[in-house]
């Protein structure tokens, strides 16, 4: 058994280090704060299509903030192009079988 597989039946979850480069997480890092740049520019949660950008005031920091996004590969080339990157199905297949489908990103 890959220790992948053996963390994640024995904890529910596995940590999986190195599945990124530097450089990759990088770019994720810039994607990911242009995107949340781009919800801010919504008064509220925004939606069109798949895409998602939950915006909401939090009292706590006293401003607008991006929750959550979903879809972000709608809006983002590079992201599009990681969330069909090989890795992820040598990673996945042997744990969830050949027909994976993805039903948020």
């Amino acid at each position: 058994m890959h220790d992948v597989e053996r963390q994640l039946h024995s904890d529910g979850y596995a940590i999986v280090r190195g599945f990124f480069d530097a450089g990759e997480m990088r770019q994720i890092g810039l994607e990911t704060d242009r995107i949340y740049q781009e919800g801010l520019k919504h008064h509220a949660t925004f939606r069109h299509k798949n895409l998602l950008l939950e915006v909401l005031e939090d009292p706590k920091v006293g401003r607008r903030v991006v929750i959550q996004a979903h879809w972000t590969a709608w809006i983002s080339s590079y992201l599009e192009r990681m969330r069909r990157h090989p890795k992820y199905f040598e990673l996945l297949g042997p744990l969830l079988g050949p027909d994976i489908k993805q039903i948020t990103h």
